[in-house]
């Protein structure tokens, strides 16, 4: 497709969604009930952060069912020259409007990192990677580890350093796998593909491998979210079969699906599901402080025993 026949789709695209966006409550396409259960406006996300007294809430609760969790501090001197070392592309959130999405971005890669022994040749899988770089940068830090991107958006099958197919279905032998990153993708998991993919990175990973997600989507209540603008458009219908009990809501995202866990269904929907799963939750205290748009509050770190 020629460049401006492109910019002229994507205009109206756009002008399409925002008018949609503005008129979605009167819009008879868009569900107004998912299961029976009235959706619902707003984001898990912006609740948790504008009230502090819900991750603290978090946090007990995450005691009270036995999961080990701990805080983690950034440390911003690090991280700022870590990003100045780095040339991200200008394909990856290259626009001056999303500056502060690439500094989030950038600062889950290098909180992956600081969880990641690159000192051993090793494998690594960044799973629902997208267009992100991070397996470049990743396989820079040691050139005898070998880094993959995966996505369902690739051929299916292992080409070079990109796996294509489904992150429930990873292309490797058992217990073949040192690490395995998600990077804002575990969220977009719809259906049953979260539990799926735990018993699949379960099934890959070595002893003493390592599985990070990051931002690890915790809230004080179930929830999945859908762009309703973005599910008409795409003629997509919001499923939410498999979501139990889930709180539904609406949100301009422009992403088709997004679920943050409470605890209580955490551990019930995909700890309990694991064989001896050794995960410890790590509460970000200082993200805020690299960018006032940062949301990198939980960190995930599964370890297979």
């Amino acid at each position: 497709m020629p460049k401006v026949l492109k910019a002229v789709t994507r205009f109206a695209y756009n002008a399409i969604y925002v008018s949609l966006q503005k008129t979605w409550k009167i819009n008879p396409f868009i569900p107004k009930k998912v299961n029976n259960r009235k959706v619902l406006w707003g984001h898990a996300r912006i609740e948790q952060e504008i009230n502090p007294d819900l991750d603290k809430k978090i946090i007990k609760e995450l005691d009270k069912h036995g999961i080990a969790q701990a805080a983690y501090f950034i440390d911003i001197g690090e991280y700022n020259n870590y990003f100045s070392s780095i040339k991200y592309p200008l394909s990856y959130y290259g626009s001056p409007a999303l500056e502060e999405e690439l500094i989030e971005k950038s600062l889950e890669h290098f909180v992956s990192l600081s969880f990641l022994d690159l000192t051993n040749p090793s494998i690594v899988i960044d799973a629902g990677a997208g267009n992100s770089p991070f397996y470049k940068i990743a396989a820079d830090r040691n050139h005898a580890t070998r880094v993959y991107r995966q996505d369902k958006l690739f051929t299916k099958g292992i080409n070079g350093n990109t796996i294509g197919g489904s992150a429930t279905e990873l292309p490797f032998p058992d217990s073949s796998v040192d690490a395995i990153t998600l990077h804002c993708s575990l969220e977009h998991f719809e259906n049953r593909q979260d539990v799926d993919f735990f018993l699949e990175a379960e099934r890959v990973l070595k002893p003493g491998g390592k599985c990070i997600v990051l931002p690890f989507y915790l809230s004080s209540h179930y929830t999945v979210h859908f762009d309703p603008v973005k599910n008409f458009l795409n003629f997509s219908k919001p499923n939410a079969r498999y979501d139990g009990d889930a709180v539904i809501l609406y949100y301009d995202s422009r992403q088709r699906f997004s679920r943050h866990y409470d605890v209580k269904t955490f551990k019930e929907r995909i700890l309990n599901k694991l064989k001896k799963p050794e995960v410890k939750i790590f509460s970000v205290a200082n993200y805020k402080d690299v960018h006032p748009d940062c949301y990198l509050r939980f960190i995930a770190v599964f370890t297979k025993t």
